[in-house]
């Protein structure tokens, strides 16, 4: 089903007007049966719905300016609205799409799952969120996340990796600059791939203000949402929180409890979120929707490889006054763990001093063995 052009314009009329929100444009179309029926209604009875009406020429100037970008206006209605959005509480009245042709025409029926995160995630988290990104991908399954830095990156690339696909959810009208701009590359490949995916007009700039609506979205597409890592207060525990609301699953990647990156995520898995290790225990819990496509080596592990399974030293060639850079080395990587810590305190545990242990962590990083952020934070790669 698609509207008329006489009823898209007078959707879009609605939707941009003054006190009409998500949940007041249902109504009024509900109501009145049409958009184009509410807008004549509201503009011959004096109301507060009536004042600050989108004019005809500035909604019909938006549609060609999407059009002229490449992308194109899905109206909650119509055949090409993804189903699980137009089942939220306040589903947008409209989105803006733009992207890969194919995968607009298959908007309703694809396999959605957002995975969502810290900014400022650690190295093994964002590796984490890639990876995983990347095997929900060659199940058949979109990612989808808001080209946020961290998490949200690595979740997009992971998605794109090996020709697969991603969504990007924007809190910005689809004609802004990318942001951040450091994924520039990232927000066109995108364009090639996947989707980029707006409920703001054409000219909304990104403000803090609008991120939660985006996070919305994100969590009414999806199936379920996976959260890497996230901080107190964090804006992925407001995705998470939505899809609770709209009842999809909530997961979670635990986290060292003293890592405040991972405050959150532990407390979604004290309340009940579903702790994963890996993408199977995701994609497990669909076997009738994606199973069939599922390559068999991503459900089916023996067991966990250790992260502890180090070369080991011989400790009896060592004198005990002799701490040797093959012994710095053994006990640096017998105290790292997957979440950072302090240069500092990993000198205090180690009782060297602190230029020889940096000497012996800076072999370790060109040995691809540790992580270090910023010359202060310092974990194992695995």
């Amino acid at each position: 089903m698609m509207f008329s052009e006489q009823e898209r314009t007078a959707r879009l009329r609605l939707a941009k007007s003054l006190n009409v929100g998500p949940s007041t444009f249902v109504k009024l179309t509900s109501k009145y049966g049409s958009a184009n029926s509410a807008i004549k209604y509201l503009s011959n009875h004096k109301s507060k719905y009536s004042e600050g009406i989108c004019s005809l020429n500035n909604a019909a100037d938006e549609l060609r300016q999407i059009e002229k970008l490449g992308g194109q206006l899905i109206f909650l209605g119509e055949s090409l609205y993804p189903n699980a959005l137009a089942m939220i509480a306040d589903p947008p009245p409209t989105i803006s799409v733009l992207g890969n042709c194919q995968m607009i025409e298959r908007l309703p029926s694809l396999n959605l799952f957002a995975v969502v995160g810290s900014r400022a995630c650690s190295y093994n988290s964002a590796r984490f969120a890639y990876n995983l990104s990347q095997d929900l991908s060659a199940a058949d399954v979109t990612v989808v996340s808001g080209l946020a830095r961290g998490i949200d990156t690595q979740a997009h690339r992971g998605g794109l990796a090996s020709k697969g696909s991603s969504i990007a959810v924007l809190a910005c009208g689809l004609d802004m600059p990318p942001y951040p701009p450091e994924n520039k590359d990232l927000y066109f490949q995108l364009r090639e791939q996947g989707l980029i995916v707006s409920e703001m007009p054409l000219g909304a700039a990104p403000q803090a203000t609008l991120f939660p609506r985006r996070n919305r979205i994100i969590a009414g597409l999806a199936r379920g949402t996976l959260v890497v890592e996230a901080a107190d207060r964090s804006g992925s525990l407001t995705t998470a929180r939505y899809a609770l609301e709209y009842n999809r699953d909530v997961y979670a990647v635990p986290g060292f409890p003293l890592d405040p990156r991972c405050v959150g995520t532990n407390r979604l898995l004290k309340n009940g979120a579903t702790l994963v290790e890996s993408a199977a225990d995701i994609l497990s819990n669909y076997p009738n929707l994606i199973r069939s496509s599922l390559p068999s080596d991503i459900l089916e592990f023996e067991e966990p490889i250790s992260v502890w399974n180090f070369p080991e030293t011989n400790n009896t060639a060592v004198q005990a006054t002799d701490l040797g850079q093959v012994d710095n080395k053994s006990k640096i990587l017998s105290i790292l763990g997957a979440n950072s810590i302090a240069v500092e305190d990993l000198v205090c545990e180690c009782c060297v001093p602190a230029n020889e242990l940096m000497a012996t962590l800076t072999e370790l990083e060109l040995d691809n063995k540790v992580k270090i952020e910023n010359g202060q934070q310092v974990s194992l790669i695995m």
